[in-house]
């Protein structure tokens, strides 16, 4: 690994939090379970409708283990296992052919697998454009590699982050959906040649010039 790409790592660390001490469960199993035992409990899941369809064919279409996560499952008396997490991604490995995925099994009751639903998709991250940009760039991807070239050859800046309006500045762009759209229908000089113009007549230095409505 090289010292640049080293500079990039960061370990896990909470010096400075609150601890809480150890949990008094006990670990979950980790293995491959064979499509065909999986069930889903309507009683707590989302049913699969037309858009969670459309989901499964997309993740089916791009199948790949690295983007596929370990399902969460609940053994069944009748030696089954409930999906509480991971249905759309099965689904589209079950397209794929494939009869076995990985998974992390907890053995809970039907009360505590609907707790464990709400509480997984409740408490998700959600990532915003900045940082599927930001990944993006990391990965080479030609929307992205397209989109920052055409914003600094104005020299402007597209940003990886959000900011606060008041600390946002002249030349920042920070529209990236647009952007994207942009570049990927062919149109990656036209956005150089428009944020060249706004720069050249912006002698008030005006932040809002370079929002998504005024681009």
């Amino acid at each position: 690994m090289t010292a640049s790409a080293a500079a990039h790592l960061r370990r896990i660390d909470v010096a400075g939090k609150s601890t809480l001490g150890p949990i008094d469960q006990e670990r979950p199993d980790l293995g491959y379970i064979r499509i065909a035992e999986f069930v889903i409990d309507d009683r707590y899941q989302r049913p699969l409708t037309e858009a969670g369809w459309r989901t499964i064919s997309r993740i089916a279409a791009d199948f790949r283990w690295s983007r596929f996560s370990p399902a969460l499952v609940a053994p069944l008396p009748d030696g089954r296992f409930a999906v509480i997490d991971g249905q759309h991604r099965i689904h589209a490995a079950a397209m794929r052919g494939i009869d076995k995925v990985p998974c992390m099994m907890v053995d809970i009751d039907l009360t505590e697998q609907a707790q464990a639903f709400v509480g997984v998709n409740d408490q998700i991250t959600r990532i915003t454009i900045h940082h599927v940009f930001r990944a993006a760039m990391a990965a080479r991807e030609a929307w992205a590699v397209q989109a920052k070239a055409a914003v600094s050859a104005a020299d402007c800046k597209l940003m990886t982050s959000n900011a606060s309006t008041a600390s946002k500045q002249c030349g920042e762009v920070y529209c990236i959906g647009l952007i994207k759209q942009l570049v990927t229908a062919g149109h990656g000089q036209a956005v150089t040649a428009v944020l060249k113009a706004l720069k050249q007549i912006d002698g008030n230095r005006r932040v809002p010039l370079y929002s998504d409505y005024i681009l």
